[in-house]
């Protein structure tokens, strides 16, 4: 997906995102008749603009044109002025990679695709390193997460508890969730253990 925004720099985005997710409407980039590859779209105003190369009984380039009475992912990607790369579409929803400049825009950009997805995941996340560390790659697999492990962290993140200071408490959280503080406790150790270990294993 190009849009209209200039294409960030490694200073300026330190972390390569993937997400998938399923529009909860028709959105212009699902639409294609086929299997699209090469997806691009771009809004003009209220209007997304998207070209695919589409795999019929014949390989076609085809462009679409689409008003948009309401938000689509698009529209949140372009709000949120990150660049989204469309590396795949299928009956399951869209994977997106996009570059932010740290994990509060992660944090809004899901935010707000909920208001247009029914279901989306954080794949990946990968940071890149500048000076000395340039190049380095580190990857996080959060396939590796339970759904319970993963509903915890997703929790934290957004209530504020991995920020400083501390916008929650284990209390108000396991609340939320409708389990004990302690069994709340080990799910986020067992995340923060999985992840570090993924981090530095190598």
């Amino acid at each position: 997906m190009t849009q209209s925004v200039c294409p960030p720099n490694d200073e300026e985005r330190a972390l390569r995102v993937v997400i998938r997710i399923k529009p909860e409407t028709d959105c212009p980039v699902v639409n294609f008749e086929g299997t699209p590859e090469h997806i691009q779209a771009q809004l003009a105003g209220d209007t997304c603009l998207c070209k695919a190369i589409v795999q019929r009984s014949e390989t076609v380039v085809e462009h679409t044109e689409t008003d948009l009475e309401n938000d689509c992912v698009c529209s949140v990607f372009h709000d949120h002025a990150c660049v989204a790369d469309i590396s795949t579409v299928d009956d399951g929803g869209i994977t997106i990679t996009t570059y932010v400049s740290d994990r509060s825009v992660i944090e809004d950009l899901i935010g707000d695709l909920g208001n247009v997805g029914t279901e989306i995941e954080l794949v990946e996340i990968t940071r890149n390193y500048d000076g000395n560390l340039e190049g380095r790659v580190e990857r996080v697999d959060l396939s590796s997460l339970t759904e319970k492990q993963r509903e915890a962290a997703e929790l934290a993140i957004e209530m504020g508890y991995y920020t400083r200071p501390r916008e929650t408490s284990l209390a108000e959280m396991a609340e939320e969730l409708g389990i004990s503080q302690q069994a709340l406790s080990q799910r986020l150790g067992t995340v923060e253990e999985k992840l570090i270990t993924q981090l530095f294993s190598s």
